[in-house]
């Protein structure tokens, strides 16, 4: 009677084994991707998980033609973008720059485009700061308040305000969108847009599962995967390191993480 039970203990015992490694391999696959989306957005608040973001900003120091088609074509072609515009908007405005000279940098302030645009002696790459906040009216003391915005302490040794007609061109694409500044003897464009994060995007459209009715059937059945391998987990091994011994240490210290992290931050 007793080797019966034995018997029976051993055949569940290895029937057990056998389910755990089979259904072990075939969640690897959907483990690797809620893994990795997980700790993605763990971080959300640090980063975009499913997008990087671009912004940068070129000159070009020749005319643009007056026909809008060719003007875009033109622009486009300048950054390397071969793409059909969802949408083109055309518009003509008046706006005021700031030209500001300090020891080894050139600053341009776009207060129409929140912009502070740096150019710094030997350096190729102009950087590109927001001016946040309005500016004072008397043109010296906006152009210290510019400077102190983005940590220059310098004294400048310039200071021009410029108006100007121009003439501005919204290009929109999926992502993405581009404007055109145009000045008559030159234009500025503005890219400014965002890409899909390699496999991250994927990971994350599955792992938050919004609006899928099909993958939702899947992530159900991913869940009770993981409910019987960390319950056959626990049976498997028996002894002194299985659930009576030191696996049965390692749950209680398991299952105490959550419950002291809800004491200590004070639970939801």
């Amino acid at each position: 009677m007793a080797e019966g039970i034995q018997n029976l203990k051993s055949k569940i015992q290895n029937q057990l084994r056998s389910l755990h490694r089979d259904f072990g391999f075939f969640a690897v696959g959907l483990t690797f991707i809620y893994a990795l989306s997980g700790l993605a957005v763990n971080h959300i608040n640090d980063w975009d998980p499913s997008f990087s973001h671009f912004k940068r900003l070129v000159t070009i120091e020749t005319p643009l033609p007056e026909d809008e088609a060719a003007a875009v074509s033109e622009a486009l072609a300048a950054i390397d973008v071969d793409a059909t515009p969802l949408e083109v908007i055309t518009t003509r405005q008046t706006l005021t720059r700031y030209e500001i000279e300090v020891p080894g940098k050139h600053v341009m302030v776009h207060p129409d485009a929140n912009e502070i645009i740096v150019e710094t002696d030997g350096e190729p790459e102009k950087k590109v700061f927001e001016l946040g906040d309005s500016l004072p009216d008397d043109d010296w003391r906006a152009a210290v308040t510019a400077l102190h915005r983005i940590g220059i302490a310098d004294e400048p040794t310039r200071v021009e305000k410029v108006t100007f007609p121009v003439r501005d061109i919204d290009i929109t694409f999926e992502g993405r969108n581009i404007r055109v500044q145009d000045y008559k003897t030159g234009y500025d464009i503005f890219d400014e847009g965002q890409k899909p994060r390699p496999f991250l995007r994927v990971f994350n459209w599955l792992h938050l599962n919004r609006g899928k009715a099909g993958w939702t059937w899947i992530a159900d059945a991913y869940a009770v995967v993981l409910l019987f391998l960390a319950t056959s987990g626990m049976l498997m091994v028996r002894g002194r390191k299985g659930l009576i011994g030191r696996g049965g240490v390692f749950l209680l210290l398991g299952v105490a993480v959550p419950v002291i992290y809800l004491i200590v931050s004070g639970g939801p």
